[in-house]
C-alpha cells in the first residue's frame, strides 16, 4: 500500500512525527504552521496536504500568546479565519486531560493532534524507556496521527545535540523526525 500523508513530506496519515530543537528555535511556530495548513487541506513548499480535523494542545505558551501566534500563521497562509481546534491547559500535564481529548477527538473527528510539547507531557523521567513508551502509547491511541515538540540535550562543547532529549524510545516511536537548524 502506498505510503499517504496529511501534510507530505512531515506528516503520515497513521503515524507520528517529532520535531525537535533547542529552545527558542521557532518548534511552535512549526507546530503551529503544520497544525492549520492540515486543518485547511493547505500544503506547504512541494507536498501535498489532506484537509485534517486538526487539535492543538497546548501545555507550554499562555492564551495570549498562543492566539497571537495562530493569527499570525493564519494570515500568512491566508485562511481567513481562526478555526483550528485549541485545548490550551498551560500548567496542565498531557497524562491530566487525556480523558478530555478523547472526548474531544471522537465528538469532532479530529484526524492530527500537535501536541506542545514532550518536556510537560507528565509522564515522568523523559530518561525512562517505560515512561516514554507509555506517552508514546498514549499518543497513538489518542488520534490516528500526531505531531509532538521536543527538546534537544543541552549543547556538548561547541556542538548542538542532533536527537530529542531523552530516550531513543521517542526516535523508534516516530515515522519522521525533523530537525530545526
Amino acid at each position: 500500500e502506498e505510503l499517504k500523508y496529511i501534510l507530505e513530506p512531515y506528516v503520515v496519515d497513521g503515524g507520528g512525527t517529532i520535531i525537535f530543537a533547542p529552545p527558542g528555535r521557532t518548534k511552535t511556530w512549526w507546530g503551529l504552521l503544520i497544525a492549520v495548513a492540515a486543518n485547511n487541506g493547505i500544503a506547504l513548499f512541494d507536498g501535498s496536504c489532506a484537509e485534517t480535523p486538526t487539535l492543538f494542545v497546548n501545555l507550554e505558551r499562555s492564551d495570549k500568546s498562543l492566539k497571537r501566534r495562530i493569527a499570525a500563521v493564519n494570515r500568512l497562509l491566508k485562511t481567513g479565519a481562526h478555526n483550528l481546534y485549541v485545548l490550551n491547559v498551560r500548567g496542565r500535564a498531557l497524562r491530566d486531560v487525556i480523558p478530555s481529548i478523547e472526548r474531544f477527538v471522537a465528538k469532532h473527528e479530529v484526524g492530527l493532534i500537535v501536541l506542545d510539547s514532550i518536556s510537560r507531557a507528565g509522564y515522568g523521567k523523559l530518561v525512562d524507556d517505560q515512561s516514554v513508551n507509555a506517552m508514546m502509547d498514549d499518543l497513538n491511541r489518542l488520534s490516528r496521527s500526531w505531531v509532538a515538540l521536543a527538546h534537544t540535550p543541552r549543547p556538548s562543547g561547541d556542538k548542538e545535540a542532533d536527537h530529542v532529549f531523552g530516550s531513543m524510545m521517542f526516535d523508534a516511536a516516530a515515522d519522521i523526525l525533523v530537525q530545526l537548524v
